[in-house]
């Protein structure tokens, strides 16, 4: 049997399975639209996103995305929840929602 080990990110580096207890910032947007772009905290290493009241699409990066156009890097379902460590060179975050009005809480760290 093989003993479990922590996620790793793209650099290798072993990811907690929880956060650090005192997020960096935390944002709660009940508006987010066609694209909302959101410019992370200086030393921002971990995201936890929840899509509260409908799937929002994630893009990594700070050009304007489209799902149409542009596609999404993850989807992050209505009611959940997800942690990921951020890419290297990463200095912002674009969510996308179908419909006006979706929920969004974002926690960095």
């Amino acid at each position: 049997m093989a003993i479990p080990t922590l996620p790793r990110d793209g650099a290798r580096t072993q990811v907690p399975l929880m956060p650090p207890i005192i997020p960096l910032k935390v944002t709660y947007d009940a508006s987010i639209d066609a694209t909302t772009e959101i410019t992370l905290q200086s030393g921002t290493t971990l995201v936890e996103i929840t899509a509260l009241s409908q799937p929002i699409c994630v893009r990594w990066g700070t050009s304007d995305a489209s799902v149409a156009t542009d596609g999404y890097s993850f989807i992050v379902p209505a009611g959940s929840t997800t942690q990921r460590p951020l890419p290297p060179s990463i200095t912002a975050i674009n969510f996308i929602s179908q419909t006006a009005g979706a929920v969004l809480s974002l926690s960095e760290y």
